[in-house]
């Protein structure tokens, strides 16, 4: 139970702090109702929607087929929901900039993604008479 806390709290503190990163990416010059939903929905893409998909996938598998998923899932789906993001809305604005330019910026979500599902993988691995079960709600 405490991994699944430590990843929530994990989850939770990176949520935040990506939000602001990408709000705040250029400095802040007032607040804007349409880049505030631009914003809310780049997170959603990159971050959310990868995140419960990635960790709903792994909780179906087992073994090395689960530690395979949340090696690459994450960044596979950021990769995926950037890329929607960017033929959504950048591209058609924008059309000097190509996706293979952007693309490295679903790193850092997928990379802290990963490291977010490992956390109860791993506490398993260390404290193997406590195994974490995976909540009934996956």
């Amino acid at each position: 139970m405490t991994a699944r806390r430590i990843q929530i709290i994990g989850w939770g503190l990176f949520l935040i702090y990506y939000f602001a990163a990408k709000y705040f990416v250029a400095g802040f010059t007032g607040f804007s109702v349409g880049y505030l939903v631009s914003v809310l929905i780049l997170v959603t893409l990159t971050a959310i929607i990868p995140f419960y998909t990635a960790r709903w996938l792994a909780g179906k598998l087992t073994g090395a087929a689960r530690v395979a998923a949340i090696l690459l899932l994450p960044v596979l789906l950021t990769m995926a929901g950037l890329s929607v993001f960017f033929v959504t809305f950048i591209a058609p604005n924008f059309e000097a900039i190509k996706l293979p330019d952007i693309i490295h910026r679903a790193f850092e979500p997928g990379i802290a993604i990963t490291v977010l599902l490992l956390v109860p993988l791993i506490a398993g691995r260390i404290s193997p008479e406590a195994p974490e079960a995976p909540d009934a709600s996956e």
